[in-house]
């Protein structure tokens, strides 16, 4: 007599296998976009021979031509220290104790928003160039930053991610192909 042909697996195993490839996909897609949109303002050039004045982008400085008449962007003579060197701290709640000495800040009179900017380095403030940047004090840092709150978001994310994999592990085990006992 022919062997009997192989059981077929439950239509479930190929459901769950698109919903979970989707879902992986979907989140490698939102980390590749996080990191790439952090990230994508911090190339910074070297200015050319030709190129004697900058312009801040809101993350960092630019350099530019002088006689560029855009007047978007107000323009500095360059200075290749600060051009190199200082960009805006997007996340200044991952500032610790270690930053002091390494980090400075400044505020904009006028400005509806009286929190202070976070800076990789000293010099003049780009949004008040009448204004030197200050370096961060631990009153400064105490008052404005919150390590807690950024080690509370990771602690979130991470919990978020062990359960979403422990839900797919716990689905997979429970759509999986089971072999019935047989006589011998």
């Amino acid at each position: 007599p022919p062997p009997p042909p192989p059981p077929t697996p439950p239509k479930n195993n190929h459901i769950l296998f698109k919903i979970t490839t989707s879902i992986i996909t979907i989140l490698i897609i939102g980390i590749v976009y996080w990191f790439w949109r952090n990230n994508a303002d911090k190339t910074i050039r070297t200015a050319k021979p030709t190129e004697q004045c900058m312009y801040w982008t809101g993350q960092h400085y630019e350099p530019i031509n002088c006689d560029n008449n855009d007047l978007r962007k107000p323009k500095i003579a360059l200075n290749k220290e600060q051009l190199e060197h200082q960009q805006r701290i997007t996340m200044p709640d991952t500032l610790t104790n270690y930053a002091l000495g390494k980090v400075w800040y400044g505020k904009v009179n006028g400005s509806l928003d009286k929190t202070p900017q976070f800076y990789t380095d000293s010099g003049t403030n780009p949004l008040d160039t009448t204004k030197r940047l200050l370096p961060l004090t631990p009153y400064m840092l105490n008052k404005y930053v919150s390590y807690e709150r950024h080690l509370l978001n990771m602690l979130v994310w991470i919990v978020s991610l062990f359960v979403l994999f422990s839900l797919l592990v716990t689905l997979a085990y429970q759509t999986r192909p089971r072999h019935k006992k047989g006589k011998i």
